[in-house]
């Protein structure tokens, strides 16, 4: 069923016309899945190390070229940007390394953590549970072995993950195929707060109008009662952003994917800014609740994000659930003008993709919606934030906004509410940084709601520049994962990528941490040691991964005992540098049962874990 509507709005004292065309699917429950019953994991993965070159007809390509006239319009220059305003910057708790590198880039991060502690990060093309209350690992597999089921031999990739704090659920969202035919987006939803548990998993068309387009870039938020998806499509065979037909959206009961029931789903699509003399719309991001989720209505942002500069902005409106949702548009300016983000700078003349200027985050709180960008700071050159505010969202809706930025080069920004609730807008911006002479890390700023910030605080610091594809020009990510926890006053998580060496391979990892707004810290900081051994899967059955990192070089040996203390079998004694380091071995010729994994020096303990064959 389609139905084209016609609706009429004030903006700036005129009556404008907006559009858009919306379809009604019922989506059937394809398969349910436990997750702890995920043995069988080929974790297939396809990378192409190319990047589009300057002269290409790719929209990446044609992004370069306004790079390097904003560049020369605004070139590098050395300014302060220290003694902002006195406020503490975020504290650093529990924090750990993230996802086994999985050979795909860019390095998207994203996470969504329960109230009960349980922890959900993905990347690419993997999936990682973690129990931040316990410290343990629950169980790592890829977005492939988790729609085994489907019978989709496609690539699986883009991973969202949200929490749902009124259900006390997650949902993921994830893409398979680059073509019309088989382009799917992947919806599951876990059927209770345990993230390993039981998944109901849904299939959603990635071409759904059948007019030969594919569906990329997804973009999740939830409201009280609905699900919403951001995606962009674009013309068969396209690839590199070129091709871009339209930005759409689905919107999706979240009763009918808990309990496993027939998906409502209306995909929206031909939505036209006002005044008309705007492009279609690219990138449109679902606003999340601050301290907790908000409805029935949902907000959606787009803005001009392929513009070399801009001031505009779209502000979408849902009005109630369905089937009776009715969407208006308001096309605002801004006080202050947006520019697309310069190539962010690594060392060793290595450089990053900082992509286009695109809303990659937004909270409402206290009837203000607050979002972060990619964007240029005029004064230095760098690539920094935009930090925007939209107030008065039920009158004259106004754009206000600030620019972040440092010495460093600052991408991929992400924000989540962090206050105690009324007249309270406090927020945690998380961000990659990068420079010249500064590996690839990331750092995180408080906003004190009043329009001051905190000193940047480096949170993982990289130990290399990053080089995987061919030439200097690098992928550095399409996003951050942020998540307010929401029964926790001032606590945030989030995930970003730095620069790691292993061997000759330098390239990018993921770091977790827990960040408050009191700014105390841990005793012990991440860059020393964590103290901590990942171990994973647990339970395995056949190969297990630990990682963990030495402060200083060290003879070690990797022994198994059983429950009673007898050693099983000496793995290996090797010389061990310092830094990251990551050891696997098989217990094929274990038994089923418990034993203890342990990393030990001639006269110490160094790390011990009790894992279990299955």
């Amino acid at each position: 069923m389609k139905k084209i509507f016609l609706l009429y709005f004030i903006t700036a004292g005129l009556i404008i016309r907006a559009q858009y065309q919306k379809h009604n699917f019922l989506i059937p429950l394809e398969t349910a899945v436990n997750v702890e019953n995920i043995y069988e994991d080929w974790a297939p993965s396809l990378q192409n190390l190319e990047m589009p070159k300057p002269g290409t007809h790719s929209t990446r390509a044609e992004l370069m070229q306004i790079k390097e006239q904003n560049e020369k319009r605004f070139p590098r220059k050395k300014i302060s940007f220290t003694n902002r305003s006195g406020i503490n910057p975020p504290g650093i708790m529990r924090n750990f390394i993230g996802n086994p590198y999985n050979n795909r880039v860019p390095n998207d991060n994203d996470l969504a953590i329960s109230n009960a502690g349980q922890l959900i990060s993905v990347i690419n093309s993997t999936i990682y549970i973690f129990d931040v209350n316990a410290d343990s690992v629950l169980k790592t597999f890829t977005l492939d072995a988790f729609a085994q089921p489907l019978g989709l031999p496609h690539s699986k990739y883009d991973p969202k993950v949200v929490y749902d704090p009124l259900a006390d659920k997650f949902v993921m969202v994830f893409l398979n195929g680059y073509l019309d035919s088989t382009s799917r987006i992947i919806v599951a939803f876990s059927q209770t707060n345990n993230a390993a548990g039981n998944w109901n998993i849904y299939a959603l068309p990635g071409n759904p109008l059948n007019n030969a387009t594919w569906s990329d870039y997804p973009v999740i938020g939830i409201s009280t009662h609905e699900l919403f998806i951001g995606i962009n499509t674009f013309t068969n065979g396209s690839s590199n952003n070129s091709g871009f037909t339209e930005s759409c959206f689905w919107q999706i009961k979240l009763a009918d994917g808990y309990n496993g029931h027939t998906l409502t789903t209306a995909y929206y699509n031909n939505l036209k800014p006002a005044p008309t003399q705007y492009d279609a719309l690219f990138n449109i991001c679902p606003v999340m609740g601050g301290s907790t989720s908000y409805g029935p209505d949902m907000y959606l942002l787009s803005n001009r994000n392929l513009m070399a500069e801009s001031d505009t902005f779209f502000v979408l409106h849902v009005s109630d659930t369905l089937p009776n949702t009715v969407i208006t548009m308001d096309t605002i300016v801004a006080s202050v003008k947006y520019f697309m983000p310069p190539t962010a700078r690594q060392p060793n003349g290595h450089t990053f993709d900082t992509n286009d200027s695109r809303i990659l985050a937004a909270f409402i709180q206290n009837d203000t919606i607050q979002f972060v960008q990619s964007c240029l700071d005029t004064a230095s050159g760098n690539a920094a934030v935009y930090h925007g505010f939209i107030s008065n969202l039920s009158g004259q809706k106004q754009i206000d906004a600030l620019i972040l930025a440092d010495t460093l080069d600052l991408g991929y920004p992400n924000i989540s509410y962090a206050g105690n609730g009324t007249g309270d807008n406090r927020a945690i911006i998380n961000v990659n940084h990068s420079s010249a002479t500064v590996n690839s890390g990331w750092s995180a700023y408080n906003y004190d709601g009043n329009g001051n910030y905190s000193e940047r605080k480096q949170v993982k610091a990289g130990n290399s520049y990053v080089n995987v594809l061919s030439g200097i020009y690098e992928r550095w990510g399409d996003y951050t994962g942020s998540q307010r926890k929401y029964n926790e006053n001032g606590v945030v998580w989030a995930v970003g990528s730095y620069g790691n060496q292993v061997g000759g391979n330098r390239r990018n990892a993921t770091w977790i941490a827990e960040l408050t707004l009191n700014g105390s810290s841990l005793s012990i900081q991440n860059e020393l040691n964590t103290g901590k051994m990942l171990v994973f899967p647990i339970p395995a059955k056949d190969i297990i991964h630990a990682q963990f990192k030495l402060e200083k070089s060290n003879y070690l040996q990797f022994n198994i005992y059983d429950l009673q203390g007898k050693l099983v079998k000496q793995l290996m004694r090797e010389f061990v540098k310092e830094g990251e380091n990551q050891f696997s071995f098989s217990i094929f010729s274990l038994s089923t049962g418990m034993y203890f994994f342990k990393i030990e020096s001639e006269n110490q303990l160094i790390y011990q874990q009790k894992i279990i064959k299955q």
